[in-house]
């Protein structure tokens, strides 16, 4: 993980080192969430969207006509919900509801197409994320709500999740400039796939999968 992280860095500097004399914005987003995990658990079949929110900020340097490079440093929500039944301790079937949150600090370091002609654009890219705090909510039957801090390691099995994550973003986006292109509004979508088992367990693996509907400004310098 650090030299997948080392690599991440080293491609960002180099990027923003040649485009030094490249235009570029800066800006802000935020949006809604929505998350689950890819799983071989035996509890998949009851798992459902997490919703959750994400904000952040970004930097859009223009590398060529149509090809900008745009890193972001963001707060994201993911994790998974499950819902169904299961039995009580006299036998008897009661619902439960479980939810699993995780706040990361989440990195994309995204290439972004501008189409020629339509204000629509394409961004694609790696990303890695650091689990800040997770909670683990559920509620079984009649038995009241608890909330649990989930604890983060690599380096034993004693704890829930591993704290990084590492994938790839994919989306596309409608934008709008105003003021002789100073200022750019946008919308978009991302979907996001996890390549790393977040769960500290030997008998299951869970990969984030994350769609994210998001809206934004940038400011051009």
């Amino acid at each position: 993980m650090k030299k997948i992280f080392s690599m991440l860095l080293i491609v960002a500097l180099v990027f923003t080192a040649v485009s030094v004399k490249a235009q570029f914005k800066i800006g802000a987003k935020a949006g809604y969430t929505m998350s689950q995990y890819q799983t071989d658990d035996l509890l998949k079949d009851d798992m459902g969207i997490k919703p959750g929110y994400t904000f952040g900020t970004m930097v859009d340097i223009k590398l060529a006509p149509f090809f900008h490079f745009q890193p972001e440093f963001t707060y994201y929500q993911k994790g998974a919900t499950y819902k169904g039944t299961t039995l009580d301790l006299a036998g008897l079937k009661v619902d439960y509801l479980s939810k699993t949150t995780v706040n990361y600090l989440h990195i994309p370091l995204n290439l972004k197409f501008n189409i020629p002609v339509i204000p629509v654009y394409l961004i694609a890219g790696p990303y890695v994320s650091y689990g800040l705090s997770s909670t683990y909510y559920n509620k079984t039957g009649i038995f009241p709500e608890e909330n649990t801090t989930l604890a983060f390691s690599y380096k034993d099995n004693s704890s829930d999740i591993r704290p990084f994550d590492f994938g790839l973003n994919f989306g596309t986006g409608y934008k709008k400039d105003l003021i002789l292109d100073l200022v750019t509004v946008f919308v978009e979508a991302r979907f996001d796939v996890g390549l790393l088992d977040n769960n500290n367990s030997e008998s299951t693996f869970a990969k984030n999968r994350n769609v994210g509907i998001n809206a934004g400004v940038l400011f051009g310098l």
